[in-house]
């Protein structure tokens, strides 16, 4: 995921942590509103009509809301927004636990507090193991919602001793170990949310430094380009006359000391011809050195123009 340039990697594992809670939660949220119906429906026979559909209400509308919100998250909100909004979560989540706590006050009453009683201490002993797992992606998000239905529990508990002494304890040991395996699970997405994003990042330097080696060897490549060139033009230059473009002394001379040697060896016909322009002297004085170098132009030309393969015709002074 490509986050923006002003977020700093703690913001980076807050947003993966937040993201990794409402996604979790939204799960959970599924399964807690299953249970709430499966509730609701096993008291319709026994507690008031009026109390039930306040309770689901209640629970369905907070967590309705809790998932609507949750898809609203993205990597375009600004760190300050994103600091809100995981803030409204777990506000919001409190008022779940509430709702779940104050399930013993709305449906259960004095006719149906055995029985009624014993069935949502279970339900909610579900609820809150579900929620310790689910929203462990954030401990505040999951205490919150861990405290505010153990308080309103354990306070219907104390206000029945008589009947839920031992429940009482029970969700004690259930409170704690909620807490203890919530951190366990929030340290091990912690751990692998650092991970990936150091990984993340080690691949982008990675990617960035190979980049920069490709472009560097693009540029090694053009240079090398334009140094060959240079080369030749430096090469052709250093045989060849600038004016004329025929070949210069130095060539013709490198020339016949390479090929003298064969030439005798082999016993070869070899022939050189000097050639001088009459009166150039007279061009140049009469006509100025401008008219002088194009009459060395054209001479050169039908010199070229005139040659077989295989000869060589070259500048050996100034004229």
């Amino acid at each position: 995921m490509q986050y923006p340039d002003k977020f700093s990697m703690q913001d980076a594992i807050d947003f993966e942590m937040l993201n990794i809670y409402l996604q979790q939660s939204r799960v959970a949220v599924y399964f807690t509103l299953m249970l709430a119906l499966y509730l609701a429906a096993s008291f319709y026979q026994i507690a008031d009509a009026k109390n039930i559909m306040v309770w689901v209400l209640a629970t369905f509308s907070i967590n309705f809301y809790i998932v609507y919100t949750s898809f609203q998250f993205n990597e375009e909100l600004p760190v300050y927004k994103i600091r809100y909004f995981k803030q409204r979560q777990h506000f919001l989540h409190i008022l779940s636990g509430l709702a779940w706590g104050g399930a013993f006050f709305i449906l259960v009453d004095a006719s149906s507090i055995q029985t009624g009683g014993y069935r949502v201490a279970v339900v909610l002993a579900i609820v809150i193991s579900i929620s310790a797992s689910s929203k462990a992606a954030s401990m505040r998000g999951m205490v919150g919602f861990v405290i505010a239905a153990s308080c309103l529990t354990g306070w219907y508990f104390i206000s029945n001793f008589s009947l839920f002494g031992w429940w009482f304890f029970g969700l004690l040991g259930l409170v704690c170990v909620s807490f203890i395996f919530g951190w366990m699970t929030n340290q091990y997405i912690l751990g692998q949310v650092e991970n990936r994003l150091l990984n993340d990042g080690y691949v982008d330097e990675l990617r960035a430094l190979h980049e920069k080696i490709e472009k560097t060897n693009e540029d090694f490549v053009k240079r090398n380009l334009e140094l060959q060139d240079i080369q030749e033009q430096l090469k052709m230059l250093a045989a060849h006359d600038v004016l004329t473009g025929l070949f210069n002394r130095r060539y013709i001379l490198e020339r016949i000391e390479e090929k003298l040697p064969e030439i005798k060896r082999h016993q070869l016909d070899c022939c050189f011809v000097i050639m001088d322009i009459d009166y150039f002297k007279d061009v140049n004085d009469n006509y100025g050195h401008v008219a002088g170098d194009d009459v060395l132009k054209a001479v050169s030309q039908i010199l070229v123009n005139g040659i077989r393969q295989g000869d060589i015709v070259a500048r050996y002074g100034g004229e």
